[in-house]
């Protein structure tokens, strides 16, 4: 499920690995998104809302089915090869080539893993899952990566993912924990590869006779890779009508102090017949001065 607050009325675009996975409009004021059709069991979300005067917002959703779990003797497997196309100016059309396998074991474990090979990229995936009843379930997995980047530099990393999810059905919380630990300076994504420099930007600029300071979207910089990132989403049901959601991420870098920050916080609910909604948001991009945050009832 994707929150966020449009100005006015929005075009909403989310992608996954580079692929148009959902495309909507929306109108002014806070909106929720719950049917998206994800293009596998991972790879980050990443939400364009592009208002009418050509202005844009741009957050990143991580998303899982947590946790990996599959039922015992079934499996399920994935092959996928094509070229990347993120959108983004600054980064190249790859190709790569995809495959996930996952098997159910007894006792509620589930085995599961995967490869992504690229001219610049190579890893490899292993990871189990439990399904522990009454306490939730949770995933633990580890990737191995080989990396080139733009200026020809090859590094090798490892990376720790930990998913975890429960729901507590007599008082309607559902908690969805998913944490990233980068163990080692040297690990990559298949997406920092494709970049065709070691750091940049965007500038959007706005139609119209008068002029407007342009905006710098989509920056990035490799010397900084990502180190461990954070997020934590809670959902509350309040009574018969109403919701109350609370969503953070936090990621922090190696060499730098610099963070992404990512919240938002919203109640929905209905009264005599009229729904509204209360939400604020606050984004914060580790290369970027000052924050963005916005805050809207309807």
């Amino acid at each position: 499920m994707i929150h966020g607050i449009a100005r006015g009325t929005a075009q909403v675009t989310i992608k996954q690995n580079g692929y148009d996975i959902y495309n909507s409009t929306v109108p002014p004021g806070p909106f929720t998104i719950n049917d998206i059709y994800a293009a596998g069991n991972s790879g980050d979300l990443q939400v364009t809302i592009k208002e009418a005067d050509g202005s844009t917002q741009i957050f990143t959703v991580p998303y899982s089915s947590v946790p990996l779990l599959q039922r015992e003797g079934h499996t399920r497997y994935s092959i996928t090869a094509g070229e990347y196309r993120s959108g983004n100016a600054q980064q190249e059309k790859t190709r790569f080539f995809q495959s996930t396998l996952l098997h159910g074991l007894p006792a509620g474990w589930t085995i599961y893993g995967g490869t992504q090979l690229a001219d610049r990229y190579r890893a490899f995936n292993f990871g189990i899952g439990k399904n522990m009843g009454a306490l939730g379930a949770l995933s633990v997995d580890m990737t191995q990566a080989n990396s080139t980047l733009p200026d020809d530099s090859q590094h090798d990393g490892q990376s720790v993912r930990f998913l975890y999810n429960k729901s507590l059905n007599e008082s309607g919380t559902n908690i969805q924990l998913v944490g990233y630990r980068y163990s080692t300076s040297g690990y990559f994504n298949f997406a920092d590869t494709t970049y065709s420099r070691m750091n940049g930007y965007n500038i959007e600029t706005q139609d119209g006779v008068i002029q407007v300071k342009p905006k710098f979207t989509d920056y990035y910089n490799l010397a900084y890779n990502k180190r461990g990132k954070l997020q934590l989403t809670v959902t509350q049901q309040l009574g018969r009508t109403s919701t109350l959601y609370l969503s953070g991420s936090h990621q922090t870098y190696w060499g730098t102090s610099n963070v992404d920050e990512q919240f938002q916080a919203g109640l929905n609910t209905a009264f005599e017949d009229i729904n509204w909604t209360l939400s604020y948001s606050l984004t914060k991009n580790a290369w970027q001065k000052g924050r963005d945050q916005m805050l809207a009832l309807i």
